[in-house]
């Protein structure tokens, strides 16, 4: 999270690998974001993943044929225009959430990786119309597929979208709180099986 031009950007991203090979790549991700938005001043969501995509591609060789081409993240970008109470963003599979009053907005993301695939378009910009009291949310895979519950199952999309729903109304301290109890209550014996990472940013205009 940071700030540039008046502009508030907030990124969530999800790296491939665990121990010294995802550490490796979230240091990677930070330093090239690092170098597109404040030094670059790139500040448009769509811009700033594609650059980070040809970035990333370059630096670590990646063709389409080889092991490397497995590297990369998914992840979302949400600039705010405070004053214009306007929200632009983009993502690599990570979707983003708009919880208004009780209705939950999802904001699609580009089905494509950071990172070389077999399609490599440019990344669609989507623009909202912010509201005082609205919350958005941003979070990796790692809490929908969670194995837990009493059949061991993953947790899924849809009831995470529904637990949204239900803690909206909640301080953003209680909704953290209600976030992690949820998740160790739905784990409960099972390994957590993936890194895991929600996001809530509320407007108040």
């Amino acid at each position: 999270m940071d700030e540039k031009n008046d502009l508030l950007i907030i990124i969530a991203a999800d790296c491939t690998g665990h121990g010294v090979p995802g550490a490796f790549m979230s240091m990677l991700g930070v330093t090239l974001l690092n170098e597109i938005i404040l030094n670059k001043g790139i500040t448009n969501p769509a811009h700033i993943l594609n650059q980070l995509r040809d970035d990333m591609v370059r630096l670590l060789h990646q063709d389409i044929e080889t092991q490397s081409t497995r590297d990369g993240m998914d992840i979302s970008i949400v600039v705010i225009d405070r004053k214009k109470m306007k929200m632009f963003s983009a993502a690599a599979y990570n979707v983003l959430y708009v919880l208004r009053n009780d209705e939950l907005i999802i904001i699609p993301a580009d089905k494509m990786p950071i990172g070389m695939y077999y399609k490599m378009e440019p990344f669609n910009l989507n623009a909202f119309d912010l509201q005082p009291k609205d919350i958005i949310y941003l979070a990796s895979d790692g809490f929908k597929d969670q194995f837990g519950g009493p059949e061991g199952k993953k947790f899924m999309s849809k009831n995470f979208k529904k637990l949204l729903v239900e803690i909206g109304q909640l301080s953003i301290s209680e909704q953290k709180e209600m976030i992690e109890n949820h998740f160790k209550k739905w784990r409960s014996n099972y390994e957590q099986n993936d890194d895991i990472l929600v996001m809530g940013v509320k407007i108040i205009g």
